[in-house]
């Protein structure tokens, strides 16, 4: 860089001088004073650039080659590191490519695992229901015959008492007092037999 700096210095102290001469190349002939005389100027300040040119080419041809090297060099390494980034970048791309089909099976899975389950859940609450249908028909059923049981015993009872008040009329209406007695004492020795 220093170098650098000392190049462009030179260059410039160069064309001011250059330019600041009284006879420069700017100038005519005739402003000269001769002829011959500005000729001459003309090709001694060409050669002197020359040889200032030269000079600077000679030591400057060191640094300015190991600047543009350098330079080279950064940029390779910065290519190098542009085309890693980019490699890296590349393989995190497929990483997600890949996590996100990873996630698509997983919600595919969910989705089949979830209905699975769901028919499951519904053939095992209608089994359940009808389960219970039939428990509720059978205890219906038990209820039905238990009530028929009760009704069928109420109407014997019922009949039973109706035929023993009717037997007893009959019994009062149709029994003579001799045969009465006769009853009570046949009852009698009966339970003295015991």
């Amino acid at each position: 860089m220093k170098n650098i700096l000392l190049f462009s210095f030179l260059i410039i102290v160069i064309i001011s001088i250059f330019f600041s001469s009284p006879t420069s190349a700017l100038a005519t002939p005739e402003a000269a004073g001769h002829g011959g005389g500005y000729l001459k100027e003309m090709v001694f300040k060409i050669i002197n650039f020359i040889i200032l040119v030269g000079i600077l080419a000679y030591f400057m041809r060191k640094p300015v080659k190991k600047a543009l090297k350098e330079r080279k060099e950064n940029i390779e390494i910065a290519l190098e590191e542009a085309k890693r980034a980019k490699e890296d970048a590349e393989r995190k791309y497929q990483e997600y490519e890949e996590r996100i089909k990873e996630v698509d099976r997983e919600i595919e899975e969910i989705k089949r695992s979830a209905k699975e389950e769901g028919e499951m859940e519904k053939e095992r609450i209608i089994a359940q229901a009808n389960d219970m249908a039939k428990k509720l028909k059978k205890q219906a059923e038990w209820m039905s015959e238990q009530e028929l049981k009760q009704a069928k015993a109420k109407i014997r009872k019922e009949v039973t008492q109706a035929t023993i008040e009717l037997a007893e009329k009959l019994l009062v209406q149709n029994i003579s007092k001799e045969d009465q007695k006769r009853l009570v004492k046949e009852y009698v020795e009966k339970m003295g037999a015991f």
